[in-house]
């Protein structure tokens, strides 16, 4: 099995409206991952650790955190994109930040989808003081293309989202 597809099938998933970021070091017999978390609101913080007994997170952006480059083999981001002020210094720094055989896994609404009500003030991701963006495949692929970046596989979904795997270009 390639180190790719151990990491796929290893990761595991973390709370919605959070980052997590994975440290990978694998060997014949072992594949060892280190999690790490970012979230802007203490609150966050506070839930993953008592919570779901999580080290390693930190309070702040992602930038702020200053991790190195080329670092993390897997980044998952789910329900964090559209609440993002600065999408491409956000995926700037995802970038700089995963390896570059890495995989990021995001998650975010999908405005395009089928489920979507046709009246938009129906449907229950429609938060305009919450939600920044809002996003289609297509949307979603000019922004990655100018970041440099690009989706390696779309997951379907029954719910209104986009489930992609984003790699480096």
């Amino acid at each position: 099995m390639t180190k790719e597809a151990d990491l796929r099938k290893y990761k595991n998933k973390f709370v919605p409206g959070k980052v997590k970021v994975n440290e990978c070091t694998n060997s014949t017999f072992q594949v060892r991952i280190k999690n790490f978390g970012v979230d802007i609101e203490k609150a966050g913080i506070e839930y993953g650790q008592k919570t779901l007994h999580l080290e390693n997170l930190a309070e702040g952006t992602l930038s702020e955190q200053d991790y190195p480059s080329a670092h993390f083999h897997a980044i998952s981001a789910y329900d964090v994109l559209e609440h993002v002020p600065d999408l491409n210094n956000f995926l700037k720094e995802l970038k700089r930040i995963l390896h570059p055989k890495g995989v990021l896994d995001l998650g975010t609404p999908d405005i395009g989808h089928w489920r979507v009500p046709k009246i938009l003030s129906h449907w229950n991701e429609l938060k305009p003081s919450e939600h920044l963006y809002y996003f289609n495949k297509g949307t979603l692929n000019q922004l990655l293309d100018k970041n440099e970046l690009r989706i390696d596989k779309v997951r379907w979904s029954i719910k209104p989202s986009l489930k992609v795997t984003i790699t480096h270009q």
